[in-house]
C-alpha cells in the first residue's frame, strides 16, 4: 500500500469531513532521515498539521509502532531492529474517542504478542496525547 493512502486512511475519520465539502485538504510529508517509526511519525506530524490549520476535527490522531526483535515486543524501535526484527506493527489511535483508525502489521507476529503490541501502542499513543496537552496547558498559563 502507498504511504499517501495509508496517511488518507488514518487520519480521514479524525477530520470532519462533512464540514470540508468545498475544500481540498492536502497533506505533504518529507522524511529527510528514517532511524525508524518513519510512518508512525509521519502520521503524528501530518495530525498535528491539521491541527494547527485548524481542521476541524473529532480528535487528534496519534501514532506507535512496536516490532518484535529476538521474541520481545519493543515500542519504537530504530531502523536496525525494524530491519531484523521477525514482524512490526504501526496503530493510528483517536485517544479520547478509543478508537483505532488504522493498523498495519508486517512480517511475523505469534497471537500473544499481537495483543501486547496493540496494548502498548495504545497507551503509548495515549501517553502522547496526554503529555501534549499538558504542555500546551502548562505553556498557555504562563
Amino acid at each position: 500500500m502507498e504511504l499517501s493512502a495509508i496517511m488518507e486512511e488514518a487520519l480521514a475519520p479524525a477530520v470532519m469531513l462533512h464540514k470540508l465539502t468545498k475544500c481540498i485538504v492536502s497533506v505533504f510529508v518529507t522524511v529527510l532521515e528514517n532511524e525508524g517509526g518513519v510512518l508512525a511519525a509521519a502520521i503524528n506530524c501530518a495530525s498535528l498539521a491539521l491541527v494547527d490549520a485548524a481542521v476541524e476535527m473529532y480528535d487528534v490522531v496519534t501514532a506507535a509502532s512496536v516490532g518484535i526483535v529476538n521474541g520481545r515486543v519493543v515500542l519504537d524501535p530504530n531502523r536496525d531492529e525494524e530491519q531484523r526484527g521477525d514482524g512490526r506493527l504501526v496503530l493510528a489511535y483517536m485517544p479520547s474517542m478509543e478508537r483505532v483508525t488504522y493498523m498495519l502489521q508486517a512480517g511475523k507476529i505469534q497471537h500473544t504478542q499481537l495483543q501486547e503490541a496493540v496494548d502498548l501502542c495504545t497507551d503509548a499513543c495515549t501517553g502522547v496525547t496526554r503529555s501534549s496537552l499538558t504542555a500546551s496547558l502548562v505553556q498557555a498559563l504562563s
